[in-house]
């Protein structure tokens, strides 16, 4: 009947991906290598081919394919489908110029935590980093700051030895390819990389949860769900009965045709009608009986849970991953983080700045 339905077995991991290259934390052949290695991810079988593992350029068609967030292309001519969309355009779009930049990016030694995520609330341009190296000369104890061997004033050429044991330090900075609204060049001053991080910890200490709370709350959510669960048994029957005298009517509709008391113009009609209720039946028994809401608030909850100290323990590529999950649109102005909190952390951002924590 041309209806398009979801894979059952890969559609929320195909989600994943790109919810996992959308956090701009993963590249391609990362997240191939976490779908087939950790995940077990295999393509769909048919008859003489899948059962495979997934490759970057399946990955890459899929994250080109507009079909993902609705739209259906038929020649020339594009639609959007009837079948429910895994993502929405506004994070298609954003993929696509993802997508767009790491085509064109070069390749870098060295790899800063941060870059690509953060813009400058001045200008507007995107954040860079860069690391710069701190020693003193081994004869007059100037101080220095080169990756190269260099001469000193003194006559002294620093060997690289000595520039390898020196400090390293990293800054983030604003780009300043763009100027001000007023013609200006912008003006911010770059910012050390610890003490962005004492920032984020800030930021993540607003929205921690203590692990009493946390037990609390998903007794208390366990017992909403009981009673919800009760009434929704109740809805539940109701809508099964339903659909059952559909199907009593349809039998009815069926035995009239062939005993030749309908005509079948008159069938058809009856039909087409009881099949439209049918539909809607199910469709409110589908949304009826998701109950993505729970889980969704039971990952909340143990993704506050201690968030401040498990930010400290992770490292590289967790730590942006995570840092880009309370909020977004993170900005630099004046050497402080500024960014948009995810609306289910906003309420306890409020109760913080109110200071009616209890």
């Amino acid at each position: 009947n041309k209806t398009i339905i979801k894979d059952k077995e890969r559609f929320h991991l195909i989600k994943k991906m790109f919810d996992l290259y959308n956090t701009q934390t993963y590249s391609i052949p990362q997240i191939c290598t976490i779908a087939n290695d950790d995940w077990g991810f295999k393509t769909l079988i048919r008859q003489n081919s899948g059962g495979k593992k997934l490759y970057v350029s399946m990955l890459h068609r899929i994250f080109t394919n507009p079909f993902y967030y609705g739209l259906v292309r038929n020649g020339s001519t594009e639609a959007i489908g009837t079948h429910e969309p895994m993502i929405s355009q506004k994070m298609f779009l954003k993929i696509e110029k993802i997508l767009k930049k790491s085509g064109h990016e070069k390749s870098t030694h060295k790899e800063f935590l941060y870059t690509g995520s953060m813009t400058c609330y001045e200008c507007g341009s995107s954040i860079t980093a860069e690391e710069k190296i701190k020693y003193k000369c081994p004869k007059c104890n100037k101080a220095h700051c080169s990756r190269h061997p260099k001469t000193c004033s003194c006559g002294v050429l620093i060997p690289q030895k000595v520039i390898n044991k020196g400090r390293h330090y990293t800054y983030y900075r604003c780009t300043k390819r763009k100027k001000r609204l007023d013609g200006q060049r912008c003006s911010q001053r770059c910012l050390r990389k610890e003490q962005l991080e004492v920032q984020i910890e800030t930021c993540l200490t607003k929205i921690n949860l203590p692990p009493t709370f946390v037990l609390w709350a998903k007794k208390t959510l366990e017992l909403y769900c009981h009673q919800y669960d009760k009434q929704q048994d109740a809805v539940l029957r109701t809508f099964q009965k339903k659909l059952a005298n559909t199907k009593d009517r349809q039998n009815n509709l069926t035995q009239m045709r062939m005993n030749a008391e309908i005509s079948s113009d008159e069938f058809k009609s009856l039909k087409e009608k009881i099949q439209a209720e049918q539909q809607q039946i199910h469709n409110q028994i589908e949304n009826l009986v998701i109950q993505n809401w729970k889980i969704e608030m039971i990952e909340s909850l143990d993704f506050m849970q201690n968030i401040h100290q498990r930010f400290q323990k992770l490292s590289g590529r967790k730590k942006k991953q995570l840092f880009l999950k309370i909020g977004s649109n993170p900005k630099i102005w004046n050497q402080k983080l500024h960014l948009d909190w995810h609306k289910h952390f906003q309420g306890l951002i409020t109760m913080e700045q109110s200071k009616h924590t209890r």
